[in-house]
């Protein structure tokens, strides 16, 4: 969560009742409100569920080798349950989020059979405007 200061021109909606036909509650000491603010849109990120993203920020990927690939992407957002990413991840890329006992960059993984059928990795999905 992010921490910022706010400044509000007439706290206690004195101009705002002569000036406008509105009416506002006053701002009182130690209130709480809830602000929107619009950012810049930002494309070509990848959405992570924070299972995925390891301690130190690494991510286990499962190679096309059948091989473990750990990166360390850009980070560049993180909100509660996820993980945005700009750099270090391609479409298509299968994200490793159940944990491994011993990960070793380049050792050999195999994906476990389901009863029904075979178990997937999630693919980071690109988002398009966050």
């Amino acid at each position: 969560m992010a921490r910022l200061l706010v400044v509000v021109e007439d706290p206690m909606s004195i101009r705002s009742v002569a000036d406008t036909v509105e009416t506002f509650l006053p701002l009182l000491i130690d209130a709480f409100v809830e602000v929107y603010i619009r950012g810049p849109r930002r494309a070509g990120l990848y959405a992570l569920p924070r299972s995925a993203v390891r301690d130190d920020d690494n991510v286990y990927l499962f190679g096309p080798d059948s091989t473990l690939r750990i990166i360390g992407p850009n980070i560049v957002w993180r909100s509660e349950d996820t993980m945005y990413v700009d750099k270090g991840l391609n479409p298509g890329d299968k994200v490793i989020t159940s944990s491994i006992a011993t990960p070793i960059d380049g050792m050999e993984l195999r994906i476990a059979a389901r009863s029904n059928d075979t178990a997937q990795s999630p693919s980071p999905q690109p988002r398009s405007g966050q």
